[in-house]
């Protein structure tokens, strides 16, 4: 019986190890091909630099680029470096591709931040309902059996992906290794755009020069919140040296700002910060919110933030961000504009980008080397 023309093209790529619907002309490399039928699971060896990525799959998390954020943003970030300013990729720095028939199913990465290693971070284009234990079992087996060979289990100390991801990858890599987990962070991904974006109410004239970007003089405070924030972020807590380490890499990137606010007869006081520490070229990534406990329930979080928002959305699609379930700041966000939030208020659409369940998940921490990120 005579082949179909897309039939015809579908045995060829199985042949030619071509399974990747996405510009597939584009994929460099060889990678592992189980033996079998084309439908096989696949790991490519690893990418050792940002530069040896296959163009394919920036393109993939480009295409998602406020779902890929984490994964995205650190891509770009050491391929400058290395292009911009020829700097190898740090060693150790790795990312993993698992691919089924003519899909990229997941993309991870095991990589550095300005300030420490970064969680093993794993993105997929696939929606979350997709994952499921039959789907997830066979891919996650051979991604984490392709990491165990390529790093040291210290450098493990947690995963963040979809929650099933997360705790299918916990369950596999403890079986390997011994190591116990626990949850650490489950949250969801939220994100705001020009069109959904609101303003909070304007301030008077004499406060509204005390919401800006962090300048050199801000330092001092801007770390005494970041060793705040900190205290409630078991188990990565910042001494007093590395909050003052992180508010300088912040301060002098021009990724923070604040919210200067004064009592009568008292000095000037950051009463808020709001860090931004992961962008590409659409998205940028509110990482951080923390007002003081001496300025809380005045709407300094509020007015920052919309501040912020406000100032990027000028030069971007949209900002994104991870909250807890339970933490009270959603209401903020919410009324900043963030979808995903706030059901009564917002009639969410693109589940693809938002609402899904989030989970990062840490290995015994005694055992692991600890990251900040």
């Amino acid at each position: 019986m005579a082949m179909s023309s897309s039939l015809h093209l579908r045995f060829f790529l199985c042949l030619t190890g071509i399974t990747n619907p996405v510009k597939t002309s584009q994929l460099e490399g060889p990678f592992y091909k189980a033996v079998g039928h084309c439908s096989d699971i696949v790991v490519d060896p690893p990418y050792l630099s940002a530069r040896s990525i296959p163009p394919a799959i920036l393109d993939l998390l480009q295409s998602q680029p406020r779902r890929a954020n984490i994964i995205l943003f650190s891509a770009l970030r050491i391929l400058q470096e290395e292009e911009t300013e020829g700097r190898p990729s740090e060693k150790g720095q790795f990312w993993l591709v698992c691919r089924s028939a003519e899909q990229v199913d997941f993309v991870l990465s095991c990589t550095n931040g300005p300030l420490g290693t970064y969680p093993i971070c794993i993105y997929t284009p696939h929606p979350a309902d997709q994952m499921t234990e039959s789907f997830c079992r066979p891919r996650l087996n051979k991604l984490v059996n392709a990491l165990h060979k390529h790093v040291d289990q210290k450098r493990v100390f947690s995963v963040f992906a979809f929650e099933t991801v997360s705790r299918i990858f916990a369950e596999f890599w403890k079986n390997l290794t011994g190591l116990d987990y626990v949850d650490y962070y489950a949250a969801k991904q939220a994100f705001c755009t020009k069109a959904t974006f609101i303003k909070a109410p304007l301030m008077a004239e004499p406060e509204r020069d005390n919401v800006r970007l962090a300048v050199e003089k801000d330092i001092e405070g801007v770390a005494e919140l970041c060793f705040r924030f900190a205290q409630d972020s078991d188990p990565f807590f910042l001494t007093r040296e590395g909050a003052m380490k992180e508010a300088n890499y912040l301060v002098k990137h021009r990724r923070v700002w604040v919210h200067i606010a004064k009592r009568p007869g008292a000095s000037d006081e950051i009463a808020s910060i709001c860090a931004v520490t992961r962008e590409s070229d659409t998205v940028s990534s509110i990482t951080k919110v923390y007002t003081s406990p001496n300025w809380r329930k005045m709407g300094c979080a509020r007015r920052l933030v919309s501040f912020v928002c406000e100032t990027l959305l000028k030069t971007k699609e949209s900002v994104v961000l991870y909250v807890g379930h339970s933490n009270e700041a959603q209401s903020v966000y919410a009324r900043t504009g963030f979808m995903g939030l706030d059901d009564l208020r917002h009639s969410f659409r693109d589940r693809e980008d938002g609402m899904d369940k989030w989970l990062e998940i840490g290995f015994d921490k005694d055992k692991v080397d600890l990251g900040h990120w």
